[in-house]
């Protein structure tokens, strides 16, 4: 849990600085201070009602930025011959790694809110095992369009088409996806920033 709170704390920080050019450790610590505001206040009633909110927020917003976000980058064959082969090959960042982060992500799921609120609100164990099913089957999908999102980023970042707000040259990997989502048509952009937000 120290890990994954961690990473969206860091995850907050980087979207706040690249939006709003703020402070890391401020944002950081401020979206800490309205994380857990929000939780403790509302109890797993509002939990429930934030996790449907947030499937219905983040695929909406990931598959828009991804279909906006393509079309800059050449569409998805372009993204096939601008990025290293390696980008496509699961076993390239060796086996250790993969068989690290499969254990990282099997026990970071078993603490994960999004895992344990669906077993302690349920109203009898059928409830909470259905539950558990289709929040690993809703869940899934983000890292790989997340993950598309961020190759799309580094091929534009790679041509010079990607660049912050002060239009320097975006070489922080953890300000790609931020400084893409504001390349984007501003309402657009901004809706997917704000489903981007309800996620961290």
């Amino acid at each position: 849990m120290l890990t994954i709170g961690t990473s969206q704390m860091i995850s907050a920080g980087s979207l706040g600085m690249t939006l709003f050019g703020l402070d890391f450790a401020t944002v950081v610590i401020a979206s800490a201070v309205i994380f857990i505001a929000m939780t403790l206040s509302g109890g797993m009633i509002a939990i429930a009602k934030t996790h449907t909110l947030h499937l219905v927020s983040l695929y909406s917003g990931e598959i828009l930025a991804l279909i906006l976000s393509l079309g800059p980058a050449g569409g998805m064959a372009s993204l096939a011959k601008g990025l290293p082969a390696s980008h496509f090959d699961m076993t390239a960042l060796g086996m250790l790694k993969i068989v690290s982060w499969v254990i990282a992500s099997l026990l970071g799921a078993c603490t994960a809110q999004a895992s344990i609120q669906p077993i302690l609100a349920a109203k009898d164990g059928k409830t909470a095992k259905r539950a558990s099913l289709i929040a690993a089957i809703v869940v899934a999908p983000f890292g790989i369009l997340t993950a598309l999102l961020g190759m799309v980023a580094r091929l534009l970042s790679d041509r010079g088409k990607l660049s912050n707000g002060a239009g320097q040259a975006i070489t922080n990997g953890k300000q790609a996806l931020p400084a893409l989502m504001m390349s984007l048509p501003p309402v657009a952009g901004g809706i997917i920033m704000a489903s981007f937000s309800l996620r961290s």
